[in-house]
């Protein structure tokens, strides 16, 4: 128990950053299989921006990229390259940047 309330002076960190492994997304996009373009990982810093309909890989401690608005944990994810697997290598090095969102999530 304090005595008195306790305020930090600066937002640390001081940018919205992932709390788990797993996808940026656009809430509003929900789940499906989409595109991976980019990844966000902690410690390095990143340019591009997420739009609708592209998911990033991002880790725990990274700056969320501009365009998302939320994460989804990488439990509820799953590679979309086991089914283009069988039509060849080139179709499933396609199928590499590609992953399917099993659930949607709110925004925040």
């Amino acid at each position: 128990v304090l005595a008195e309330t306790v305020t930090a002076r600066d937002n640390l960190p001081p940018f919205p950053a992932s709390i788990m492994d797993g996808y940026a997304v656009v809430s509003s996009d929900g789940p499906g299989e989409y595109p991976v373009v980019a990844e966000a990982r902690a410690g390095c810093a990143h340019d591009f921006t997420l739009s609708p309909g592209q998911v990033a890989y991002i880790t725990t401690g990274a700056p969320v990229p501009p365009g998302a608005d939320a994460v989804v944990k990488v439990e509820d994810t799953q590679p979309a390259a086991a089914a283009a697997a069988a039509e060849g290598q080139a179709a499933a090095a396609q199928q590499q940047r590609r992953v399917a969102i099993l659930k949607g999530v709110p925004a925040g």
